[in-house]
């Protein structure tokens, strides 16, 4: 009878084996064989407490069995017991000190215990002890990648492809790392041989669409994330970076109904932002006449500026428009047309019949680029802080303040330049460079090149609670602002300055492509990467740009 049940649990025929199984283990409730198949089928079958209790009384019998100690971690790994789990691998083991699997299994537990060193200690024994053994090789990528070593983790995807051609997840993982190591080509090969091995691999498709935006192959971006959700529809993760490309190529339409996915993504630092009220959100559909409304910063400050301008678009509507934003924007937005009532986020919040995110109102007033709202000067400085600042800074010469680096995380890399790049610039007759970079950055002006010069302002500026007035101030004192991707590009826009920004080759979605100006600011003017990482072209066409600006033969 056991050969008879064996022989259907090979041919995965699970429901003729476990009859078979039970109805030995009713005649003879010690037969270990059958405790231990019918254990390893409960856990095929995903009841993991029954398996758990048929393992359990096979250990009761046979101390001496290394698989059953090897299956029984892998139930309690499943259940989430990981120290029980790694100590039923270790008694695997000491029964069997060759016992490959058992190591392997045993290097996954350590991984989700985070003890990194002992986990690849262990994937690499698995591999000592069985020298084509994909499955660990595997394993060991994944924990290396996650440890960010990826030369070691692309050797490991190596590996398993030698020994398993056909390892789809290995090739996608291998793009991944490749991408990490900047071999966007390589990864994109990857990608593609992950999909002809299995052509409805989610990941493949959407790691796929990924990176091709590293090439502006925009079209075929979109296509392998509607590939993507086609095979999982609410996949919020997709579905929000198919926004970004919308809006990036000028689909304002289908891109501001996608952008709204952010509220769906748990992956997505926004996602922790989002704020549940017991009032309605607006979108556009309800009449706002005599009605109050809470609109609500959402993102980083730049966003806040940005987005800020729809507040009188909401008041002409009939609307009470109360304006929530961080607290150290409260004095610079102080004045914005359209509202009611300013009040800093984390204190108490008024009464109001609807709410609005900022950044969905460009959705709920079906925004395109031709009706962006209020890009002229719809922020002002303080006048007693210009005053302070002219006076500090003096008016010859020609002015720029200049910004180089912003945030240094990951949806930030590439934006910054190093000031460096600015050397010609500097060397221009009249100009003077005026640094506006606080924190992260600053440290570059202690290694500037021979005869260059930046001048510095005082420590106390863009500091404390009101930051953003000084730099606001200082902003209108120059002739001309040039800056990496941050904050203060929007600052500077909001306020009318004339603004020159470097732009990295796939910029953020908001600075569209191909175009030298921003339909957000009609004062930027945008120089673009014309290759990914090369900003030498960017500046010496801002060198040749702002020589005909200062001779007067340009605008």
């Amino acid at each position: 009878m056991l050969q008879q049940a064996w022989t259907f649990h090979a041919a995965g025929q699970l429901a003729q084996a476990q009859p078979i199984y039970e109805d030995i283990l009713r005649k003879i409730p010690t037969q270990l064989d059958a405790l231990h198949l019918l254990g390893a089928l409960s856990a095929q079958s995903r009841q993991w407490q029954t398996a758990l209790d048929l393992f359990n009384q096979a250990l009761r019998l046979d101390q001496g069995n290394a698989q059953i100690f090897n299956n029984c971690g892998t139930v309690l790994q499943e259940l989430g017991r990981f120290e029980e789990a790694l100590n039923s691998y270790d008694k695997a083991i000491a029964v069997n000190a060759e016992y490959a699997d058992a190591y392997k299994n045993r290097g996954v537990v350590l991984r989700e215990l985070q003890q990194f060193d002992a986990s690849l200690q262990s994937f690499d024994k698995a591999i000592l002890c069985k020298k084509y053994y994909a499955d660990a090789y595997y394993s060991r990528g994944n924990l290396l990648q996650e440890l960010r070593q990826f030369e070691a983790a692309l050797n490991s995807f190596d590996s398993v492809l030698s020994i398993k051609p056909d390892h789809a997840q290995a090739y996608n993982n291998r793009g991944l790392v490749l991408e990490e190591l900047k071999q966007p080509a390589e990864a994109l090969k990857s990608f593609e041989q992950a999909l002809a091995i299995n052509s409805n691999f989610f990941e493949a498709h959407y790691n796929r669409g990924n990176v091709l935006r590293e090439f502006k192959q925009f079209s075929e971006v979109l296509q392998s994330y509607a590939n993507a959700i086609a095979l999982k529809e609410d996949s919020a993760e997709v579905h929000w970076n198919k926004s970004l490309i919308l809006l990036l190529t000028g689909d304002f339409q289908t891109g501001w109904r996608e952008y709204e996915w952010r509220w769906r993504d748990e992956k997505n630092a926004i996602f922790k932002n989002k704020r549940e009220f017991s009032k309605p959100l607006w979108l556009g559909a309800e009449s706002l006449v005599n009605k109050s409304i809470l609109l609500h910063s959402e993102q980083g400050f730049g966003d806040t500026i940005q987005f800020c301008r729809y507040a009188r678009m909401v008041a002409d509507l009939g609307a009470t428009v109360i304006l929530e934003v961080p607290p150290t924007l409260v004095n610079l937005i102080t004045d914005l047309a359209g509202v009611a009532q300013l009040i800093a986020k984390g204190s108490a919040t008024p009464h109001f019949d609807f709410h609005c995110p900022l950044m969905s109102l460009p959705l709920a007033f079906n925004t395109t680029e031709a009706m962006i709202p209020y890009g002229k000067e719809y922020l002002k400085p303080r006048l007693d802080k210009v005053e302070y600042w002219r006076s500090h800074i003096g008016d010859d010469g020609f002015k720029i303040g200049i910004c180089w680096q912003g945030s240094t995380g990951k949806v930030d890399a590439g934006r910054s330049f190093p000031v460096n790049l600015l050397e010609n610039i500097s060397g221009i007759e009249g100009v003077r460079l005026i640094s506006l970079q606080k924190n992260a950055g600053v440290e570059q002006l202690d290694n500037l090149p021979e005869g260059m010069k930046i001048e510095t302002l005082p420590a106390d500026f863009d500091s404390g609670a009101d930051a953003f007035l000084d730099s606001a101030a200082v902003l209108s004192c120059m002739d001309l602002v040039i800056t990496s991707d941050t904050a203060l590009t929007h600052l500077a826009g909001a306020l009318d300055v004339r603004t020159w920004l470097a732009l990295k080759e796939v910029p953020d979605w908001r600075w569209m492509l191909d175009r030298a100006d921003s339909p957000w600011y009609p004062k930027h003017r945008l120089f673009r990467q014309t290759s990914k990482d090369d900003w030498s072209g960017v500046f010496a066409e801002m060198a040749a740009a702002l020589k005909a600006l200062i001779s007067g033969t340009t605008d």
